[in-house]
């Protein structure tokens, strides 16, 4: 998510709640799209990193026929995370295979998360990211939508972000 485009408060607060909502549900709807168009969905466990510029979700997780074809043909995902009260994080984002180099980065962003986000990959893994079974995905965000649920009971709109 390296927009060139300088990011507002309002911006910064949104992803910020976002990735809060996020690590605090740890669990989301991911949904691909299969090769008839159809929209298919499925849970799943990200996490987010957020450098001030760059916003970049990561995914653990082994390969699969289904896996690989959907991002293959189209390769943009909807993460939706519901949270405790209907606190809510949408991110829009582009999916795509990490390289065996970057498979690393995956395995210490989840090391580095926040509770109860956090978890250690070596317990699926014992032999770490080289493991032959780890894959990784990538998720650029180019859009992120969050707000809490007392924020939608005010009436007040919730945070958007277009990131591309």
């Amino acid at each position: 998510m390296t927009t060139g485009t300088k990011l507002t408060e309002f911006d910064l607060s949104t992803i910020n709640t976002a990735m809060e909502i996020a690590h605090a549900t740890v669990w989301c709807a991911m949904t691909t799209v299969d090769a008839q168009g159809r929209p298919r969905s499925r849970v799943v466990h990200p996490v987010w990193t957020f450098d001030g510029s760059e916003l970049t979700g990561w995914l653990t997780t082994r390969r699969s026929p289904v896996k690989t074809a959907h991002p293959a043909r189209t390769p943009f995902v909807s993460l939706a995370y519901i949270g405790a009260g209907t606190d809510f994080a949408y991110f829009d984002c582009k999916a795509e295979w990490v390289t065996e180099a970057e498979k690393a980065l995956c395995w210490e962003a989840f090391l580095e998360a926040p509770e109860p986000a956090r978890y250690d990959p070596a317990t699926i893994w014992p032999e770490g990211p080289a493991a032959g079974t780890f894959e990784a995905l990538r998720f650029t965000p180019y859009r992120v939508q969050a707000a809490r649920a007392e924020q939608i009971g005010r009436g007040e709109r919730a945070g958007l972000v277009r990131l591309a």
